[in-house]
């Protein structure tokens, strides 16, 4: 059985790193990746092929993201449910899309600054506003290392596969 499940898990790799190769192929201009760089930069090559070659990051930046918002800005209610009161995160109300548009705008003012900064347009791949404000961008080491010094930028990390954990529990006879 576990056989089967690293078979079907090499083949889900496989497939996923087919499907990267096909959609890297487009013609706008990319950015680049590479390891660990922030406010702990620790570079790594482990893992890098190229240094040179684009790689996904995510940029974490400094405004609280909407689960965690604790209402510290004028004319922006708390969305986070400890200071609102709330049993959970209502995502459809006022101060939550109040905050929600909020968050936009100041990520639209980071693309700008970055596309200064790189002098190019860069196109995020994933924008993250609930549990992290930040989005996911491809660079390469060396524009990674030129992110990080942007102002209200918190970390940029390379973007990597991990391995699953086995976490089933595990059976072991009585002798």
């Amino acid at each position: 059985m576990r056989f089967l499940i690293s078979v079907l898990i090499v083949a889900m790799m496989l497939m996923c790193a087919l499907l990267l190769g096909a959609c890297s192929s487009t013609p706008q201009k990319t950015l680049k990746i590479a390891p660990v760089i922030g406010a702990s930069a620790r570079a790594s090559n482990a893992g890098v092929a190229d240094a040179t070659a684009a790689q996904p990051y995510i940029v974490q930046l400094s405004a609280a993201p909407l689960a965690s918002y604790a209402g510290d800005l004028p004319g922006l209610a708390a969305t986070n449910p400890a200071v609102t009161g709330a049993r959970s995160l209502d995502l459809n109300s006022p101060a939550s899309r109040a905050y929600l548009a909020y968050l936009k705008a100041q990520q639209e003012k980071f693309l700008a600054s970055l596309d200064a900064a790189l002098g190019c347009t860069v196109t995020p791949a994933f924008v993250y506003f609930y549990a992290m404000n930040g989005m996911t961008v491809k660079l390469t080491a060396a524009e990674a290392a030129q992110v990080a010094k942007l102002p209200d930028v918190i970390s940029v990390r390379r973007d990597m596969a991990r391995p699953l954990l086995d976490s089933s529990p595990q059976i072991h006879p009585l002798h």
